[in-house]
Formats: structure tokens, C-alpha cells, sequence
């Protein structure tokens, strides 16, 4: 409801039959004349190689991980019959008399 919005007519905002009043037109990809050059030209932040070397630092960590969410899977793949998790009964902590002992 504001004045600016007055008269606008949303339905055709939505189905993008307006012309906008103002089409900027870029002289390339690299066009930043819409930009303050206190933004411009300020030096990269990014350095390529270290992404590079974070990515496959990154790789490492997940190495032999692998997983497939069964909605994706192939219907040929059969499924598991029982879907309970696992559980390890062959050690148990106790924390303190008035905790309660976990199965581990």
C-alpha cells in the first residue's frame, strides 16, 4: 500500500509483461559502472590456490565415504529388510550411580 507501489499492477509484474522503466545496457561482462570504485577496485579476495588446496583437503576427509539416499537408488538394488540401527552390546559405560548407562 505504499505511494510508489500506487497503481501498479501486480498480475502483470508477475507474468513480466511490464518494460522496465530503466534497461541498463552493459558494455561487457565486466561492467561495473553501477558500482562504486571503492568496491571495484579493491583487491580479490580469493585466491585460487588455496581453494584448490582447501577443496582437496576437503576430498581427504571424505575419502572411501561414500552414500546414496535409497529414494535414488535403482529399483533393482534390494533394500533392507530390517531398517533398525545396529547396536553394539559388547561394552557398556556407566557414568554415575545416578545417570544412566549407556549402551556404547
Amino acid at each position: 500500500d505504499h505511494a510508489w507501489f500506487r497503481g501498479t499492477n501486480w498480475d502483470s509484474v508477475r507474468k513480466k509483461e511490464l518494460v522496465p522503466p530503466i534497461l541498463p545496457k552493459p558494455a561487457g561482462d565486466d561492467w561495473v559502472n553501477n558500482f562504486d570504485p571503492q568496491f571495484t577496485e579493491q583487491p580479490h579476495a580469493l585466491d585460487d590456490e588455496k581453494l584448490h588446496e582447501g577443496a582437496l583437503n576437503l576430498a581427504k576427509e571424505f575419502a572411501g565415504f561414500d552414500y546414496v539416499r535409497q529414494t535414488l537408488r535403482p529399483s533393482t538394488t534390494p533394500t533392507l529388510q530390517n531398517r533398525e540401527p545396529a547396536i553394539d552390546h559388547s561394552s557398556t559405560t556407566t557414568l554415575e550411580p545416578h545417570m544412566v548407562s549407556l549402551q556404547l
